[in-house]
């Protein structure tokens, strides 16, 4: 039964007018907006007349997409959705990256001890924690810890320039081509990008696509091998 106005009345109308509201409790912004329109996109965040031309540059500009949270707990957290916004950009080829969501995930599980040392707050005291007597359990955490940030702070950035630039593979070549340590990523990368042109070939065969998918895994094992031989392998001996 419609009313005036048009406004249904009755107790069924009354149902479905509650069913409607449950289900978008601002009815008129469900229509206008979706979650992904929420997100920023990279390109959004890079001014484009101040992009960074050093690789120092392109690691302060990553470290400021995190918020300057001192409790390990946040800012692990943070590094954990950054992955995954770099990720849920370009899927088919930021393969490490959505692992590394989940791995820096695994991570703040395994940071728990810290929370022994946690204020109202939530803020963590490291130094207060490492100080236990318990040091060795505090320390090993700690270094696991440490090494998440690290693997952020190395290679997130490359993905940002990557993603960012009009042409992303030259960025790096032009960043890391001099750069002995960067050049199993920059490798990795070069294989990801001719993938990728494959894969976005719309004329491309089956067949063709079939290899480059096969050579975008391929570049990002070549990230992986890069950040357990130059990051975390050598923190963990020290466990």
């Amino acid at each position: 039964m419609v009313g005036s106005g048009g406004k249904r009345t009755g107790v069924g109308g009354r149902l479905r007018d509650k069913r409607d509201r449950r289900r978008h409790p601002n009815p008129l912004a469900a229509d206008l907006i979706t979650p992904d329109q929420l997100v920023p996109r990279p390109h959004e965040l890079v001014p484009a007349n101040g992009r960074p031309d050093t690789i120092a540059g392109w690691k302060a500009l990553a470290d400021g997409l995190l918020t300057n949270q001192s409790c390990v707990f946040h800012r692990n957290l943070e590094i954990s959705s950054r992955y995954a916004w770099i990720y849920r950009f370009l899927p088919a080829c930021f393969k490490w990256a959505g692992m590394a969501a989940f791995a820096s995930h695994h991570v703040r599980l395994a940071l728990f001890p810290l929370r022994l040392d946690r204020d109202r707050t939530g803020y963590v005291d490291i130094p207060h924690s490492l100080g236990r007597r318990k040091v060795r359990l505090m320390t090993d955490v700690n270094a696991i810890r440490e090494t998440n940030n690290a693997i952020f702070d190395d290679i997130f950035w490359v993905h940002l320039a990557y993603a960012t630039a009009e042409d992303g593979i030259e960025c790096l070549r032009a960043l890391l081509r001099a750069e002995r340590d960067y050049a199993p990523v920059l490798s990795g990368f070069e294989a990801i990008d001719r993938g990728r042109r494959v894969v976005e070939d719309g004329t491309a065969s089956a067949q063709a696509r079939r290899a480059a998918e096969d050579l975008i895994w391929q570049g990002n094992v070549q990230l992986l091998e890069h950040e357990q031989r130059a990051l975390v392998q050598p923190n963990l001996d020290h466990l």
